[in-house]
């Protein structure tokens, strides 16, 4: 099997899972909407009748460590379908000037570096999982679920740039 296809499965595979992740960010946007809706409102309602003299204000009590928790799901299973959608931030004003052979070579040392990083990030969040005994003040939502989700969020980018670098590979021979 030629590379081109080895990728194209690859892809093939892979675009799915990052899809659904995707789909699980949206739907944490839309519950972070939702939340902010509802405190808004309850202040603003709380505020109005503390005024007028009835009541104190009020607002969603765990709000912000809700909120945190589910920035960190939001960010970490949306990073890899940005990346397989090559929505990421480029720095194209010195490269469009070299060859493309010269591109494709600094695309496999960016896509190899990125890889590393990300590969230590997922494997040190992978052992802070079993190591993390931490709960929120106000809610006591344990932490370590939301480590293991930035451990699959950067797992799934990691295959990303597996893929690119493979891309990349596959753009120098042909250049």
């Amino acid at each position: 099997m030629s590379l081109e296809k080895a990728i194209q499965k690859y892809y093939r595979g892979l675009y799915p899972v990052t899809k659904i992740l995707h789909y699980i960010g949206i739907t944490i946007i839309a519950v972070l909407m939702f939340l902010t809706a509802i405190d808004v409102i309850l202040r603003n309602i709380t505020s109005f009748l503390n005024n007028i003299g009835v009541g104190s204000t009020v607002s969603v009590k765990g709000w912000y460590e809700l909120t945190e928790y589910l920035m960190v799901i939001l960010v970490a299973f949306t990073i890899a379908y940005c990346g397989i959608e090559k929505g990421h931030v480029v720095i194209e004003l010195i490269l469009n000037r070299l060859s493309q052979r010269v591109q494709a070579i600094a695309s496999i040392i960016t896509n190899f570096l990125s890889l590393g990083f990300f590969i230590i990030i997922t494997w040190q969040s992978a052992l802070y999982v079993t190591q993390i005994t931490r709960a929120s003040t106000t809610l006591l939502i344990p932490a370590w679920p939301f480590v293991a989700v930035v451990a699959v969020g950067t797992a799934a980018l990691c295959f990303v740039f597996l893929l690119h670098f493979l891309e990349s590979i596959i753009q120098v021979r042909k250049t």
